[in-house]
């Protein structure tokens, strides 16, 4: 499946037709997968503080699962955001570079991060991360007046693999009181 996700990049042009390949991307992912991923999430966070544990092992990983779920009841035809091709092999490119050792827990959350990445920027028009998930120094994920704001967006804005250039939300610094 993870070589054939590239592939969807191709169809941003058609809503319809995009949102039929994420569903049927996200309907191949078994209980199995999910549950390989998941170790693999609480595995990568268990050196963390146990309050940062639970948002990046438990709290991210539901928020994916969730996403996977909602792009499998989708239905809409709703105009896609304005990012083209291009941006969409920039952002699977960027996620790739995040995969550390290539085996099938990577590979399969590798897949699950390019899946809903795509769906959240280019579909849903949602932030990468879930509203309120606490940062380090307790910045939370927020909304205000139909706006998403990110304590980490301009932060992370240099680093390689860091997708926030991608992401509906805006600095925080923006939201002003």
């Amino acid at each position: 499946m993870w070589l054939e996700i590239s592939m969807i990049c191709d169809h941003l042009n058609n809503g319809q037709e995009l949102t039929t390949n994420l569903k049927k991307k996200a309907n191949r992912f078994t209980p199995s997968d999910f549950m390989k991923i998941r170790s693999l999430m609480l595995q990568s966070t268990e050196n963390l503080p146990s309050k940062y544990r639970q948002i990046y092992g438990e709290d991210l990983f539901r928020h994916l699962y969730e996403t996977i779920e909602e792009i499998k009841r989708y239905n809409a035809t709703t105009l896609l955001l304005t990012f083209d091709r291009k941006d969409c092999l920039d952002l699977i490119q960027r996620i790739d570079l995040m995969q550390e050792e290539d085996n099938e827990k990577n590979r399969l959350f590798t897949d699950l991060a390019k899946l809903t990445s795509i769906y959240l920027i280019f579909v849903a028009g949602k932030p990468l991360h879930p509203l309120n998930m606490e940062f380090p120094g307790g910045s939370k994920i927020a909304k205000k007046d139909n706006v998403y704001y990110c304590p980490a967006k301009n932060k992370q804005k240099d680093v390689e693999i860091a997708l926030c250039k991608f992401c509906i939300c805006r600095d925080m610094d923006e939201m002003g009181e």
